[in-house]
C-alpha cells in the first residue's frame, strides 16, 4: 500500500458512480435493441431493409432508454442523499 496516494474523497464518488452506470444502462439498451433486431430478421417477421423494423427497434430503444434512466434515478436517490450527508458532515466542498 503507497502512502503517497491520496484517497478519494467522498464528494468525488457520485459523479464517478453516475457516468459509469448511465453507461452501463446505455450499452445494455444497445444490445437488447440489436438481439431483438436480429431476432425479428432471423424469423422472418421483416427483412433487414424493412422501414418498419428499424422504427420498431428506435421506438422500443428510445422507450427502454428513458423508463431505465428514470429508474436509475429514483433508485439512487437514497444513496445521492447520503454521499450529500457524508460530504457535509465531514467538511468536503
Amino acid at each position: 500500500m503507497e502512502l503517497d496516494k491520496i484517497p478519494k474523497q467522498a464528494n468525488q464518488f457520485w459523479p464517478i458512480f453516475f457516468k459509469q452506470k448511465i453507461t452501463i444502462i446505455i450499452y445494455v439498451q444497445i444490445l437488447i435493441s440489436v438481439v431483438l433486431g436480429i431476432v425479428l430478421i432471423l424469423t422472418n417477421t421483416f427483412r433487414i431493409d424493412s422501414f418498419t423494423l428499424w422504427i420498431i427497434i428506435s421506438s422500443f430503444f428510445i422507450i427502454n432508454i428513458s423508463s431505465s434512466f428514470l429508474t436509475f434515478i429514483n433508485i439512487t436517490r437514497p444513496t445521492r442523499d447520503l454521499i450529500a450527508a457524508i460530504v457535509h458532515i465531514s467538511g468536503e466542498k
